[in-house]
């Protein structure tokens, strides 16, 4: 499991609980960022595996498939990183 943080427009990945509450104060570096600038969520209704699936493609076309707990959180998430122009 990753944790992630939404400042401006990049979404930081940390490893574990205590890099993700130490992010508050400083982020991490850019190997664990993604640039969500003109980045679409969209429900991942393909990916079956898993339950509140959702699928980030970034500018340069790259994709990420992330999962919340819960329904909510999902759709959340998908509209909160779809409205980051």
């Amino acid at each position: 499991m990753f944790y992630a943080a939404l400042c401006d427009m990049v979404l930081y990945l940390h490893k574990d609980e205590r890099s993700f509450k130490q992010s508050a104060v400083a982020f991490g570096s850019p190997a664990n960022a993604v640039r969500v600038h003109h980045a679409l969520a969209t429900r991942a209704t393909d990916y079956v595996k898993k339950q509140h699936v959702f699928r980030l493609q970034t500018a340069d076309w790259s994709q990420s498939l992330f999962q919340a707990r819960f329904v909510v959180q999902q759709m959340f998430s998908s509209q909160a990183l779809s409205h980051c122009h």
